[in-house]
């Protein structure tokens, strides 16, 4: 059922490579603006629809979209580890001269598979969750502090522990 899926998939990729290609080059994947509430200038935000689409279409072009280099080299790496190594499982399954060695091949190419879709999947959620968060402030200025007096900024918290019954 597998090798029959992957005859077609052959056969019509030319075509699914241009469908695809037409849907990318169809959507508005370009970063949105938005204005600053404190300024006047625009702020460049990352679309999270668009990191994802990228990420679908290309595992690792959704972290190059958010500026993630080494986390697309590392999605790229992992995802191309795999498929070969599932590649490598299907071709020894199938020279394969007995039962039990068939059957161990294809439990590996199976777990390969699932891996593979897993770490898609997650390649997929990571570009979307940090094109949302590509505008989070990680500085150590946390709050307003130049607008409060020390007075108020001083907090005070006391425990004490009686050890001794």
């Amino acid at each position: 059922m597998v090798d029959n899926l992957i005859k077609h998939l052959k056969q019509y990729r030319i075509v699914i490579f241009f469908i695809l290609f037409y849907m990318a080059a169809s959507i508005d994947l370009n970063a949105q603006t938005v204005a600053d509430s404190t300024e006047s200038r625009p702020v460049s935000n990352k679309s999270p629809v668009g990191a994802m689409i990228r990420s679908a279409i290309f595992p690792g072009w959704g972290q190059l979209y958010n500026g993630k280099w080494f986390k697309a080299l590392l999605v790229v790496g992992i995802e191309a580890g795999l498929a070969g190594n599932a590649m490598l499982m299907n071709q020894r399954m199938i020279h394969s001269t007995t039962i039990d060695e068939r059957e161990f091949y294809r439990h590996h190419r199976g777990t390969f598979v699932w891996w593979f879709a897993g770490v898609y999947l997650l390649n997929i959620l990571d570009a979307f969750v940090d094109a949302h968060l590509f505008e989070f402030d990680v500085s150590p200025e946390l709050g307003p502090a130049d607008s409060l007096s020390p007075a108020q900024i001083r907090a005070t918290l006391m425990l004490s522990l009686n050890l001794n019954r």
